[in-house]
């Protein structure tokens, strides 16, 4: 059966989206991907058309980035948990106010269960915020079976 689940973040003031994708890769979060970082293009306009890099073009993918920040345009990075293999598509807000991350790569789950195991997800995200001393307003979560 396939499960939709996500996570809503939303911080108590902007940030500078190179600052947040910043503080989750040093607290643990990766962005490698079979040594690729999949990303969303410049000029995406929400379509969702997904492109890779290798990890060696990091400086150019930071370059989109920041062009998407300046035009308005959401940027979104694959993320996984360490060597876990856990995670999903991270879409902030060009203006750092907020973060929505769809849980679709090898989804935690609770036990045997279906049930999406929100805890594990929020300690590793609000714990790589507070290190960088930003704060979060909100977290919402979502699953739809």
């Amino acid at each position: 059966m396939s499960v939709l689940a996500g996570i809503e973040i939303s911080f108590s003031k902007e940030n500078n989206v190179l600052n947040l994708i910043d503080s989750l890769t040093q607290y643990g979060w990766c962005l490698n991907e079979n040594s690729t970082i999949s990303y969303l293009p410049l000029g995406d306009n929400e379509q969702y058309d997904w492109q890779t890099e290798s990890l060696d073009n990091w400086d150019f993918i930071c370059g989109v980035i920041e062009k998407k920040m300046l035009t308005g345009e959401m940027v979104g990075l694959s993320l996984t948990w360490k060597d876990s293999m856990i995670g999903g598509e991270f879409l902030f807000d060009s203006n750092g106010s907020y973060l929505n991350i769809g849980l679709s790569i090898n989804r935690k789950t609770k036990g045997d269960s279906n049930d999406t195991d929100f805890n594990w997800y929020t300690e590793k995200l609000t714990e790589a915020f507070f290190e960088k001393a930003i704060k979060v307003e909100n977290i919402e979560t979502s699953q739809i079976d």
